[in-house]
């Protein structure tokens, strides 16, 4: 069964089968998160900042 699934959160997204991400109204990639991830699109970017602050704050 097909859930839609709309979240600003990344971990959600991650655990999802597929992904379409929305900038400005328009869908400007779709994808698995493991393909996704590794596109430098605005989820890749968004994961590496978190990666990024989680390691500098140790926690």
């Amino acid at each position: 069964m097909p859930i839609l699934i709309v979240t600003h959160k990344i971990s959600p997204a991650l655990r999802s089968d597929y992904i379409y991400i929305i900038e400005n109204g328009k869908i400007t990639h779709a994808g698995s998160p493991k393909l996704l991830l590794k596109s430098g699109n605005l989820l890749s970017k968004s994961f590496e900042e978190i990666s990024h602050w989680f390691k500098k704050n140790e926690i």
